[in-house]
């Protein structure tokens, strides 16, 4: 589906956006001194529902502040990068979205510790950069839903959609 476009007319709109250049090149696919081109399928119309084990997630506390270390920052970038190679293949050969985003994540834990779904936010998006959409700045809507405890299959769901208009 085309909505009229040039890949330049989008990566300058990405840019616009405040989307690192590079990051905006990879996105609308432009050609990349000394890369090789690689043909991806146009972006999704509609709707995608990404589901990530809970292995894939961490809390954003987990790299952050005075008393993390660096096992935790390592452990935080581990959980980021599964993240991201599970959703790369979810996600399949398709384009990423190039305008804005609407990401709605409904997360279902394994027991009932207290948790800030929140938390787990900048783990998940950053992972979905370079996937979904080239960079998490075009994330203009989001939501974080606790769903219900799932001891078998702990995970999260999240949609992420472009909006139009």
């Amino acid at each position: 589906m085309s909505i009229g476009l040039t890949d330049e007319q989008i990566r300058r709109g990405l840019i616009a956006q405040g989307v690192p250049p590079e990051k905006a090149a990879r996105a609308t696919m432009a050609p990349i001194a000394g890369h090789r081109s690689t043909t991806l399928a146009a972006a999704p119309a509609g709707p995608v529902t990404l589901v990530l084990p809970w292995s894939c997630l961490i809390s954003d506390n987990r790299h952050r502040g005075p008393v993390s270390s660096r096992a935790d920052a390592a452990a935080y970038k581990l959980a980021r990068t599964r993240a991201h190679v599970e959703s790369a293949e979810q996600w399949g050969p398709r384009a990423p979205f190039s305008g804005r985003i609407a990401l709605v994540a409904r997360i279902f834990p394994p027991n009932a510790q207290r948790r800030d779904v929140g938390n787990f936010a900048k783990c998940v998006k950053d992972a979905l950069s370079g996937v979904a959409y080239a960079d998490d700045v075009q994330v203009v809507d989001e939501r974080w839903i606790r769903a219900a405890i799932d001891v078998d299959r702990p995970r999260a769901e999240i949609t992420i959609e472009e909006l139009h208009g």
